[in-house]
């Protein structure tokens, strides 16, 4: 009879044991959650991309379809000149978890803190943003099927809610001369834009015009231009 009682109470101990490693190995990983995730997409960056990229922190909520990168910043390669491409402060989205179930990239907010971007011409004449396009179109070419990218490409866009966009400064270097880069402060703070469709919903509606040229140069470097 003791025998038993004994086994009973060797049993549950480690049965108690068991639950309070199962508990701190939960809470290990709800900690280390957003470090890897951090880590993923900044790899993710880099593959898709060529260019280094790292972030001071990012906030991931899975369940309510949120995340916050903080201090994010792409690098350019050595050929043009290796310093920052494009500093994002902070890039906070909100998606709707019922346009994903569907299939659709639809955002309720995005916000878009933009602290500087970087166009550098190197010694051949060629942009970093131009470099960056033909990169992204030789992984399209080699590609055997849907190019595997930032944002899932099987997605389709169906809008932006609410962009609450802020940019700071603009600069320019050409590698073949010397001297400091050209700077454009904007600094413009928190200009809101609505019920965005496509690309030709919301530039139009950018000011000044230099924030206004450069959205459109940025998205014919990332996604081609705009078919007519």
């Amino acid at each position: 009879m003791f025998g038993i009682f004994s086994g009973i109470r060797f049993l549950s101990r480690w049965i108690y044991r068991g639950i309070v490693v199962a508990i701190l190995l939960i809470l290990v990983a709800l900690v280390a959650r957003d470090p890897f995730l951090q880590s993923l997409t900044e790899k993710r960056i880099r593959d898709c991309t060529g260019l280094e990229a790292r972030m001071k922190s990012m906030d991931v909520a899975l369940f309510d379809q949120r995340a916050t990168l903080h201090d994010l910043r792409i690098y350019n390669t050595a050929d043009f000149g290796g310093g920052v491409m494009l500093d994002i402060s902070e890039l906070h989205f909100e998606l709707d978890p019922e346009a994903l179930r569907k299939g659709e990239l639809h955002f309720k907010l995005l916000r878009l803190d933009v602290a500087e971007l970087n166009i550098v011409i190197n010694q051949q004449g060629v942009s970093n943003f131009q470099s960056l396009r033909d990169f992204r179109e030789t992984r399209r070419a080699k590609a055997a099927g849907p190019l595997d990218d930032l944002i899932d490409p099987s997605l389709e866009f169906t809008g932006i809610d609410m962009l609450n966009l802020s940019v700071t400064r603009f600069a320019k270097t050409d590698l073949s001369r010397s001297g400091p880069p050209e700077l454009i402060t904007i600094d413009t703070r928190n200009a809101v834009y609505q019920r965005i469709r496509t690309r030709d919903d919301l530039l139009p509606q950018l000011n000044p015009a230099i924030v206004r040229e450069a959205a459109g140069f940025l998205h014919e470097s990332w996604f081609g231009a705009s078919p007519k």
